[in-house]
C-alpha cells in the first residue's frame, strides 16, 4: 500500500500527517489539528423552520436554494437562518450547518 506523507515546508514546526490519517468527516487546519465543527444538534433544532404554504415571492417567480439549485415549492419545509433572513430547505441547510456556523450564501455568523 502506498502511503503518502504530507510536510508543509512553509511551515516547519507542524506535525507531518499521513494523508491515509485523515478521515472524511473531520476536518483539519493548516497545523493538522482537528478544526472546530459547525452546529450541535441542539443548535439546530432552536433555528427556525416552517413549511411553505404559498409561493414565497407571492408573484408567480420561484425561489430557489442556493444550496441544491432546485426550486422551493409549496408543501418545502425551509429553514430561514435569524440574522441574515436567508432561506433553504431543511435538509440541504441542516447538512450545511452541521460542518459550518455560517450562511453558506452570505458567511454570516448564525
Amino acid at each position: 500500500m502506498f502511503q503518502q506523507r504530507v510536510s508543509l515546508s512553509v511551515f516547519p514546526w507542524a506535525p507531518q500527517i499521513s494523508i491515509s490519517d485523515l478521515g472524511h468527516d473531520e476536518n483539519y487546519d493548516l497545523f493538522g489539528e482537528i478544526s472546530p465543527r459547525g452546529l450541535s444538534s441542539e443548535s439546530l433544532k432552536r433555528l427556525p423552520r416552517h413549511v411553505i404554504e404559498e409561493n414565497p415571492n407571492g408573484c408567480g417567480e420561484s425561489t430557489i436554494c442556493t444550496i441544491c439549485l432546485q426550486d422551493i415549492e409549496v408543501g418545502d419545509t425551509v429553514r430561514s437562518l435569524p440574522r441574515c433572513s436567508h432561506t433553504f430547505h431543511l435538509v440541504c441547510v441542516d447538512k450545511w450547518l452541521i460542518k459550518h456556523v455560517s450562511c453558506p450564501m452570505c458567511r454570516r455568523d448564525v
